[in-house]
């Protein structure tokens, strides 16, 4: 679904939030499972370790795919119509 807002088109995504903040909590996921992952090595844990690489494909996917999941503005002349 797109509008016309002000010379963008807006994609309307999955969720009603803008693709940025989807973008951002990505980075945070990213970085959080990074620290789950630290302190598995450290516990010498291996489910520990592989909830943070799950948690780390979470983010990855979350900021590959933020302009799917998010709205985003795109301006005129950059979206097939």
């Amino acid at each position: 679904m797109t509008e016309k807002d002000e010379g963008y088109v807006i994609h309307k995504g999955l969720i009603n939030v803008s693709d940025t903040i989807i973008y951002v909590l990505g980075w945070v996921m990213l970085l959080f499972g990074l620290g789950v992952d630290a302190i598995g090595v450290n516990l010498h844990s291996a489910p520990v370790v592989a909830v943070g690489i799950a948690i780390n494909w979470v983010g990855i996917i979350l900021g590959l795919f933020s302009g799917v999941i998010g709205n985003r503005k795109i301006p005129e002349g950059y979206s097939a119509h």
